[in-house]
């Protein structure tokens, strides 16, 4: 989960070239849901949560999913300072959980929290820090 040792072990001796990588989206990735999970270890204040990822048969994928009280609050990342609705279409799949779904959202670079549907925001991957 070190996403700087990975860089260095790819050969990429500058953010350019991370940024432009076809694989700079799963390097963001990545460096959230680390910076989330050291969060819950180092804040003695955090809620105990679980977090998940789902990915199905038909490759629908939910980047991060916190887990509190028998809630489920769904969370894409993205590479993007243009969010849209589209981006959390695959929320949809939690419909049929036997677990309650809460509000979540869709991390990435615009800078303003702006709400995307009735129960999702778009947040700035600055909140997590």
């Amino acid at each position: 989960m070190d996403t700087g040792l990975c860089a260095y072990l790819c050969g990429w001796s500058s953010k350019e070239t991370l940024e432009n990588a076809s694989t700079s989206g799963h390097f963001l990735e990545t460096y959230v849901i680390s910076e989330i999970i050291k969060n819950m270890r180092n804040c003695e204040r955090t809620l105990n949560y679980n977090i998940f990822y789902y990915r199905d048969r038909d490759k629908k994928e939910i980047d991060l999913i916190f887990e509190l009280d028998n809630i489920i609050y769904p969370f894409e990342i993205k590479k993007t300072s243009s969010p849209n609705k589209s981006m959390i279409n695959n929320f949809q799949t939690l419909e049929s959980s036997v677990k309650n779904v809460g509000p979540g959202g869709l991390l990435c670079f615009y800078p303003d929290i702006i709400p995307l549907n009735e129960n999702n925001k778009s947040f700035p991957i600055s909140v997590i820090f």
